[in-house]
């Protein structure tokens, strides 16, 4: 189900995104809303604040999606799905997927002309929902971005996001840096 029809409905998102995560005390290193799911890159600065930042974002949105379109009930397919990330292994990769994400879907014809993405924000700096980057990012990061990731990572960062069937979820994907 698509719940993002139209620019304001992720302008809409991205703002409470930039309400929350600094309430929350929550660190956003990278996101990409898609018509139909989003994915976020996020480290939580306190305990609960994550799930208190998914919480209020949900239902805050499910809110506008329902007053906006006159509908009632579900919209987002159960939990949000989150995961660990080693920052010293993974942190580049991950960044790299999610930003390219709308690239892969065949939405842009590069990655940072994705309007609701971080890549976008790196490139024109017209938001600043962005914390600093843990590590350094390549010099040439746009053009990395928009290579195909290898199918080894590609495969290691499917297979985190599906369900315990097997298959490919449809939740909102959040990834969450590892405390060392």
């Amino acid at each position: 189900m698509q719940v993002f029809d139209d620019a304001e409905d992720y302008e809409y998102f991205l703002e409470l995104l930039e309400i929350v995560t600094k309430r929350e005390k929550v660190e956003i290193h990278a996101y990409c809303l898609m018509p139909n799911h989003f994915h976020l890159l996020l480290i939580p600065q306190e305990e609960k604040s994550l799930s208190r930042l998914m919480q209020w974002v949900m239902t805050s949105h499910v809110r506008y999606y329902h007053k906006k379109n006159k509908t009632s009930g579900h919209i987002w397919q159960g939990r949000y799905k989150s995961f660990m990330v080693e920052k010293e292994s993974y942190y580049l990769t991950l960044i790299r997927y999610i930003e390219a994400n709308a690239y892969r879907a065949k939405l842009t014809k590069q990655a940072q002309d994705w309007k609701y993405g971080s890549l976008y924000e790196r490139v024109e700096k017209n938001r600043e929902l962005l914390n600093e980057p843990y590590v350094t990012m390549y010099d040439d990061w746009v053009n990395y971005v928009n290579q195909p990731l290898r199918e080894g990572e590609l495969d290691n960062i499917r297979n985190s996001v599906k369900d315990k069937r097997g298959q490919a979820t449809l939740k909102p994907i959040i990834a969450i840096i590892k405390k060392t």
